[in-house]
């Protein structure tokens, strides 16, 4: 018996859905290589060139903030009328620490743990929705379950056919779990979710093959901003400047015009702190702003230690 001929339009439409499953998982596995391949190659010769003042502007912000915060509360209390004595002076600078504490924190754990030659930099790129929000053994326990969930659909084992976008699937989500990317197998399974299975079989009827067809163009027009975007920031976007004598000139010319801004802002900030700090340490000295704080906070960090 002759095997039965498909309508020429359910055909095409097939053929169109197999075309978006492919570039989806090509998609997928571009995203991957962006995360864990390039971005380390980016990061290393970034740090290499602009680590050490790079951050250094990181740490000279997080003292302009403090320091604006604490000219802030000072005024507040001058202009109440308030006497500045050694434990008002505590009590700002506490309260100043605890608000920034979380920050601080953090760059002292970046710092301590950055195994770059030159210390770590800022990355400006999209930040996918949420692992990083996630408790970690949660986060464990939800990759183990969706790494099993998703290895029920895509290992090849499971595979009658010999499908090029479940392969590149499933090496994705191989790939996520190896890295730990909890963000990459939630987008892969909601994408099967959202498509019905994006790597099972397709429809045999016109109207189920068009409710697919919207919904993996859906996910393949999401994929591809989110894409976009990574590679429109930075570090991805500076690539070719990183290889650039002039680009590398102007970018630390750049990156010194910050820090002197910065610094001016601080010397403002401190301009109008001497005098406050002055009246309970008894010097007037330029440094003192700075020597103060700098000792306050090394204090409050081995106490919490």
């Amino acid at each position: 018996m002759n095997a039965l001929i498909p309508h020429p339009d359910i055909y095409t439409r097939r053929q169109r859905i197999a075309a978006y499953r492919h570039e989806l998982a090509t998609l997928f596995a571009e995203r991957l290589e962006l995360n864990f391949e390039e971005l380390p190659r980016l990061r290393q010769t970034f740090a290499e060139l602009f680590g050490d003042l790079e951050r250094t502007i990181q740490e000279r912000t997080l003292e302009m903030s403090e320091r604006r915060r604490m000219v802030e509360l000072f005024s507040i209390k001058l202009d109440r009328g308030q006497r500045v004595d050694a434990r008002m002076v505590e009590l700002v600078m506490k309260a100043v620490h605890n608000e920034f504490g979380r920050v601080r924190k953090r760059m002292r754990h970046e710092m301590e743990a950055n195994d770059l030659p030159h210390g770590g930099f800022r990355i400006h790129k999209r930040r996918a929705a949420t692992a990083a929000d996630t408790p970690p053994r949660e986060a464990a326990q939800e990759l183990q379950r969706l790494y099993r969930q998703l290895a029920k659909r895509l290992h090849p084992d499971m595979q009658r056919g010999n499908d090029q976008a479940t392969a590149i699937c499933w090496e994705v989500v191989q790939q996520g779990y190896h890295h730990g990317d909890l963000a990459m197998l939630r987008t892969v399974a909601n994408v099967l979710e959202a498509t019905n299975g994006a790597c099972v079989p397709l429809a045999n009827t016109s109207e189920m093959l068009a409710a697919d067809e919207r919904q993996i163009l859906a996910a393949l027009k999401s994929e591809r901003r989110v894409v976009g975007a990574m590679k429109s920031q930075e570090p991805y976007s500076i690539r070719e400047g990183l290889a650039n004598p002039q680009w590398i000139t102007e970018r630390r010319q750049q990156m010194e015009q910050e820090l002197a801004e910065i610094e001016a802002e601080i010397a403002k900030c401190d301009r109008f702190l001497t005098p406050v700090l002055s009246a309970v340490h008894h010097t007037a000295s330029p440094e003192i702003v700075q020597t103060i704080w700098s000792n306050f906070v090394e204090a409050m960090y081995v106490n919490s230690r």
